[in-house]
């Protein structure tokens, strides 16, 4: 028997074979690469629950729930949570999570954890398994990621996890971008042009002053964007607290870009909608208002804008602080510190001398 006769059949039923569908554990819709195309598009939304004050509502976010439709007709092939959909993980949370917005989006619907959705652990991955894991869709790699497994961190398992699904396709040419999603914005821990950020979360007790973000995970990042854009997006903002976008450069490698946003019930609410065209060659974000706002360009919801926002808002008391830093902070106040004690100095020995000249006289 020719053994080449009787495997290159199977060989070519093989390379032939229909990549795996991805299935939404939401809504069961799959998101089969037969779909891909020169061009295509997703959504990305974060704090689907809204307001933290709404404690006795067991439905997400009035802005989000009142866009479904229009989410549904935005020609968008899948969309990500950045978490928190539910304020409580109780069963009727998540019925009517289901029922309001899994059942209703006609599209395959995704979540990357928040520390809200996983207060019971095991109940939401008996619901919607797994909490970290990667797929590609067009020439893209997605990966989600789960921050609240190790609180603000990536670590452990998880950390192996990343590391080996990065370097399996670092050099494959067929990935033009690289998109991470996660809750916490763990990129800007320990990075001080961030800090206003970091300082305006929603919630700052789950940050820890350092993780393996920057010692670790960016340097695998930096490597990674040499030869593909990178995008991460996060989704622990938005509250009363913080803004609902923001979209920054690595300042130090261009190819690396940071966005959150998050929903608050506030007028500033808003989604993401992501376009990738000529086959991942080119990529677009567009802000999407719930509310009716005027949205700018996402490149206008940058740290200029919150340095202004924050600068602008805060009460009296934060504004006395913060001139009292400003002045703490210049250079000319340890200048005139010296100088005022030289003064001092020199007064109390002028005052010496006329003393004793007086005493001798």
């Amino acid at each position: 028997m020719d053994i080449k006769k009787a495997v290159l059949p199977l060989l070519l039923c093989c390379l032939t074979l229909p990549a795996k569908a991805i299935e939404s554990p939401f809504n069961g819709l799959t998101l089969s690469q037969a779909e891909k195309a020169d061009s295509y598009s997703f959504g990305v939304g974060g704090h689907l629950y809204g307001a933290s004050k709404n404690h006795n509502s067991v439905f997400p976010s009035s802005s989000f729930l009142g866009n479904i439709d229009r989410i549904n007709s935005s020609n968008i092939s899948f969309f990500v949570s950045l978490g928190d959909n539910f304020r409580r993980l109780t069963e009727e949370h998540i019925g009517h999570f289901k029922s309001t917005v899994a059942s209703r989006l006609k599209m395959p619907f995704f979540n990357a954890v928040g520390n809200h959705d996983v207060t019971n652990r095991e109940r939401y991955e008996a619901h919607f398994g797994k909490t970290y894991y990667d797929f590609i869709f067009g020439n893209e790699l997605f990966i989600i990621l789960d921050t609240e497994w190790v609180t603000g961190d990536i670590a452990g398992n998880q950390l192996d996890y990343l590391f080996n699904a990065i370097q399996r396709y670092q050099e494959n040419p067929d990935i033009r971008n690289v998109f991470i999603f996660s809750h916490k914005l763990i990129w800007a821990v320990d990075e001080q042009y961030l800090a206003i950020v970091l300082h305006h979360l929603n919630n700052q007790s789950g940050y820890p002053s350092q993780n393996h973000f920057k010692s670790q995970i960016k340097p695998l990042l930096v490597e990674l964007s040499k030869n593909k854009p990178v995008y991460w997006f996060s989704g622990d903002i938005g509250g009363y607290r913080s803004l609902s976008l923001l979209h920054v450069n690595d300042p130090q490698h261009n190819n690396m870009t940071y966005v959150a946003t998050g929903i608050g019930d506030t007028n500033r609410d808003a989604i993401i909608k992501v376009t990738v065209s000529h086959s991942g060659k080119h990529v677009s974000l567009l802000p999407i208002s719930l509310t009716g706002q005027k949205m700018e360009p996402i490149q206008d919801y940058g740290l200029i804008r919150w340095r202004t926002y924050f600068n602008e808002k805060p009460g009296i008391i934060s504004r006395v602080l913060q001139k009292i830093s400003k002045v703490l902070r210049h250079r000319y106040f340890f200048a005139g510190v010296f100088v005022g004690m030289l003064m001092v100095y020199f007064f109390r020995m002028i005052i010496g001398l006329l003393k004793s000249r007086k005493s001798l006289a």
